[in-house]
Formats: C-alpha cells, sequence, structure tokens
C-alpha cells in the first residue's frame, strides 16, 4: 500500500513538473516572437498560453501585458485596454514603458484610470474570527473582484504544527466573496497556518499565499500563554498561593535580623562612614 501511495504521489509530481514546462514554453514563444517584433505571433502566443491554463501569478501578469503591447503595435487599441485591465488587476504599481509614443501608452493609462474610478480593487484578505465558544475560530475569506476574474479559490488551513490541512474549495465568479472555514484550534496554539490559491477560469494562478513548506500564518485569537512556573490550578492569583506569602514572611524574617544584629554591634563598629570632600 505505501508503495503505491509513493508511486501515486510520484506519477503527480511529473504531471505537475510536465505541465509546469508546457506553460513555460508558452511564455517563451510569445516573449521570442515579440522580440522578433512579431506582434501577430507574440499575442496570439501569449492568448494560447492562458488558455492552456497552469500559469503562475507572474507569468499570468506578463502574458497580459504581451497582448497588451502586442495590440499597442498593431493599433487594436481595444484588445491592448482589455489585456492592460486584467494585468493591473493582479499588479496595480506596473508601469509603462515611457519611451514608448504617446498612442501607444494611451490604452494602458485609460485602463489605469479605470482602477483609479473603483472604490475597490482585486484583492484577497484572510484574517481569524472568533464567534466565541463553544464554537470553533473561523478562517474568514473576503474577495474583491470588479472583473470577475476568479473562478475557484481554495483555502487550506490548520493549526500550526498540524500534520494535515483542511481543504475548502469556495466558487467565485461574482464580484465579491465572503466565506469562512470552522477550525477546531486548542487555546495552546499560538498561530494558525493558511495556504491560499485563487484560480481563474483556464486554471491560471491569479493569488498564491503560502506553500505546502513555507504556509502563511496568523494569530490564534484563543491562545493562552503558559504561567511561567507552571499554571495555577483554579485560576487563582499569586498572592493566594501559600508559598508566596511564605516568600514574603522570609524577607521580613531576614530583613528584621539584620536589624537587630546592627544596633547590636559596639558603638565603634555601629558608626555611619563620614566622607568629607576636601581639605
Amino acid at each position: 500500500m505505501k508503495s503505491l501511495t509513493t508511486a501515486l504521489a510520484l506519477i503527480c509530481l511529473l504531471g505537475a513538473a510536465d505541465a509546469a514546462a508546457q506553460t513555460a514554453e508558452g511564455l517563451a514563444a510569445a516573449e521570442e516572437a515579440f522580440v522578433n517584433l512579431e506582434y501577430e505571433a507574440a499575442s496570439e502566443a501569449a492568448q494560447q498560453a492562458l488558455e492552456s491554463g497552469g500559469n503562475s501569478p507572474s507569468d499570468t501578469q506578463r502574458l497580459y501585458e504581451l497582448i497588451g503591447l502586442s495590440a499597442s503595435f498593431l493599433e487594436d487599441d481595444s484588445r491592448a485596454y482589455d489585456a492592460y485591465l486584467r494585468m493591473l488587476a493582479l499588479n496595480p504599481d506596473a508601469e509603462m514603458d515611457r519611451s514608448l509614443p504617446p498612442t501607444m501608452r494611451t490604452p494602458f493609462l485609460r485602463a489605469r484610470g479605470w482602477w483609479s474610478a473603483q472604490n475597490e480593487r482585486f484583492s484577497v484578505s484572510v484574517e481569524v474570527a472568533d464567534p466565541g465558544a463553544p464554537q470553533p475560530v473561523r478562517i474568514a475569506l473576503e474577495m474583491h473582484d470588479p472583473l470577475q476574474l476568479a473562478a475557484s479559490v481554495r483555502l487550506r488551513v490548520r493549526p500550526a504544527g498540524a500534520e494535515t490541512y483542511e481543504d475548502r474549495d469556495l466558487q467565485s465568479g461574482e464580484r465579491r466573496l465572503m466565506s469562512s472555514v470552522p477550525l477546531e484550534v486548542g487555546a495552546d496554539v499560538r498561530e494558525v497556518d493558511y495556504i491560499l490559491e485563487v484560480r481563474d477560469a483556464q486554471s491560471n494562478v491569479l493569488v498564491q499565499r503560502g506553500t505546502e513548506m513555507d504556509p502563511q500564518r496568523i494569530e490564534n485569537p484563543r491562545y493562552e500563554p503558559p504561567v511561567l512556573g507552571g499554571s495555577v490550578q483554579g485560576g487563582s492569583e499569586v498572592w493566594e498561593e501559600w508559598w508566596f506569602w511564605s516568600l514574603i514572611g522570609g524577607v521580613v524574617a531576614g530583613a528584621a535580623l539584620g536589624v537587630g544584629l546592627y544596633f547590636g554591634l559596639p558603638p565603634q563598629l555601629n558608626g555611619q562612614t563620614q566622607v568629607v570632600f576636601g581639605l
């Protein structure tokens, strides 16, 4: 059984590697055509790579940029504008080469203006909400998607340090998605791990946060740090414990003994030291 599981895992890894190689080839073909001033070929190669799916967030953004640039060179402003809208959704800080003629930069500036006029950008946030005991804490997800780029959302959560994740697949396709995932987590767990992946209809990755090896972490609102020296039983305060007053008594007794010894010394040894400054 173990060998079968290992074999299946190996097949999945090989399949993922093959898919990654294909997506890399699609982007490389579009880049090569663009460098060779073959703008129609570059646009077609980039579009085909997007339709094949499986591209990373950075590659997806670059493919939209290549489509926008190629369309600008071909004076297809409508196609360029549409591509730039999607590129800026994924990277709001993207810039256009200022050396290009103003007419070629116009679709990009229009797309930037459209986003500036929106009340919300394409964004995804993950937080921990505490509805109160005895209900479990909830991992709350909120996404804004004005262009409706996202088709699916996968959120994987676990108490930090646990071996397995709880997976939740959420369907999007709306301007705004709000959802939450219940998670049983104890007060001894400081943080919660999560992995977030948002994909479009062609399975291109739009947002990727965290990985199996390096997940994102957020604070557990129910975490209770342990009391130094061990937790106090019954929730009693330190001054309610017998050892606290025994310690105080020992300090007081020691101080009284010191005072008694001081006043019991001979007069010649029981004086203050005087320090005289000057001559």
